[in-house]
Parts: structure tokens; sequence; C-alpha cells
């Protein structure tokens, strides 16, 4: 379960542990879920560095393009997420996203230049970050299929209660029961999450 280790701690983290001066990107991130023309100038500014990257590491305009279209999807499908916060400005963090899916790419086709050696180290703490908020979109997307029953017994087992505590919160028969319960919900959401093609270039890429 180490995908599941390394992502609950996120979704239990306080959203007041950031540093104060990380407050002014999330405006940003307010202005792309409420303002409709905020997308359309972030693509006309980062469009520009993402093409000149791919120029120089085998790409073309047209996959400039659909690589930055896929960096504002999971932009978009992080920034959902109530945990999700920034570190860096918008415009960093997408080219950051593109660059990364870049080099998976190129690595997925046998055709790594030694130049993108230079771009594998984002910055740690950015690099984190994207690999993160990728993490819990896919666990969100996940949960969210699960039965009700599923989702109560993982959420309380994640913020620590003991098998008799959810039992009995549950009104469930006893701790055998419970334990049972909680290793086939896992199971199932593990099996739903390593199905889906985003787990791989996680684990992978």
């Amino acid at each position: 379960m180490n995908f599941l280790a390394s992502i609950v701690p996120l979704f239990l983290s306080s959203r007041n542990r950031y540093p104060v001066e990380e407050k002014k990107y999330q405006n940003d991130i307010h202005r792309l879920l409420t303002d409709d023309h905020f997308l359309e100038r972030l693509y006309g500014k980062v469009l520009p560095q993402i093409s000149s990257h791919l120029r120089k590491n085998s790409g073309t305009p047209e996959e400039a393009k659909d690589l930055l279209q896929e960096s504002l999807i999971i932009l978009v499908r992080s920034s959902r997420l109530s945990v999700f916060r920034l570190t860096s400005s918008i415009e960093t963090y997408v080219f950051a996203i593109a660059k990364r899916k870049w080099l998976a790419e190129l690595r997925k086709k046998g055709n790594r230049d030694k130049r993108m050696d230079i771009y594998d180290d984002l910055g740690n703490d950015l690099d984190e970050m994207i690999i993160n908020s990728e993490k819990q979109s896919l666990y969100t997307k996940h949960f969210s299929t699960l039965t009700e029953s599923c989702k109560k017994v993982l959420q309380l087992f994640f913020k620590g209660l003991k098998m008799k505590e959810i039992a009995d919160q549950l009104g469930f028969s006893g701790e055998g029961y419970v334990r049972k319960r909680k290793h086939n919900c896992q199971e199932k959401l593990m099996e739903a999450i390593k199905q889906d093609p985003v787990f791989n270039e996680l684990t992978n890429g």
C-alpha cells in the first residue's frame, strides 16, 4: 500500500501550515476557477516557453500545443482539490508539468536526448508538488467511486481510529469485521488506481 501511505498524509495535513508568502499564488488559482478568460491568457503566456523547450528537445509545434493542453488539464484538476497549494507562480507550475511530461514521453519513445539531463531537476520542492498533486487527483478520482460504507471505513482508519472505535462508530459487529472490510476496501481502491494510466506515469516516470 505504498501509494496510499504516501497520499493519505497530504489529505490529513492542516491547511494552515503553508507560509504566508505563498498565499499570493492562491489568487491565480481562484481566478483560474472563476475567470473564463484567465485560462486563455495563461495558455498564451506559457505556449512560447513550451514551444521553445520542445524545439530544443526533439519536439514539434503541434506537440507543444498538445502538451500544454494536457498540462492545463492537470492544473485544473489539481486546483479543485481542497489541499492544493501553489508554491510558485502558476506559469512556472504549468511549465514544470509540461517539462516533466515531455521527459517521460521521450523516455517512453527511447529517444531521450542527453540535453534533457539539464531539465531533470525541476527543483525538488516544485517537482514534489507536481507529483503530490497528481497523486491527490488520482486518489480522489477513485476514492469517489467506492461505496459509502467503504469511504467511511477508510476515512476513519486514515484518521487513526482503532478497529474497535470504527466498529462502534459505524455499528459493525466487531473488530474482525472492520479489519476485513478495511482490507477489502483498500484492495478495491488500489486495484482501480493501478489500472489508471496516470498511475504508471507516476510510478515509472
